[in-house]
């Protein structure tokens, strides 16, 4: 497919990521994410999910870490899911100044005041509301 200019769609990406993850294959999940990124696949929240998983399970915080910080840079933010896997792993890693790096780039999505320990937001979680356009 890929010699061919196509990308799969979401769930083929999920499915592949799913698949290297079965066979351990962190390199070819890898690369499949660097082509996502590199075509401007849109719906990172979904793969990313499976692929930080495969990465947690098998240890590579370094890589987790990079694709975190491609995602938050490309303007997508990572799922609450594994944002709190990711800073469980790192503090039990002992690797603090990563999880800096990573709170500080969050910081984009909202801002974080941290106190005596404790992490808060300055301002509520954003609320949605439904708007009906009965002119249209």
């Amino acid at each position: 497919m890929r010699e061919a200019g196509c990308l799969p769609n979401t769930q083929s990406c999920m499915f592949l990521i799913r698949l290297c993850k079965k066979q351990e294959k962190v390199q070819m999940a890898l690369v499949l994410w660097k082509d996502m990124l590199e075509k401007g696949f849109v719906s990172y929240i979904w793969v990313s999910d499976v692929l930080f998983d495969l990465l947690f399970d098998l240890g590579k915080f370094e890589e987790a870490k990079n694709c975190f910080l491609q995602m938050v840079e490309k303007g997508h933010k990572p799922s609450n899911i594994s944002f709190r896997r990711i800073k469980v792993l790192m503090e039990l890693a002992n690797r603090h100044e990563t999880l800096k790096i990573l709170l500080k780039k969050m910081g984009i999505f909202w801002p974080i005041v941290q106190e005596r320990g404790r992490t808060e937001r300055e301002t509520p979680w954003p609320t949605f509301k439904l708007r009906l356009c009965l002119h249209c």
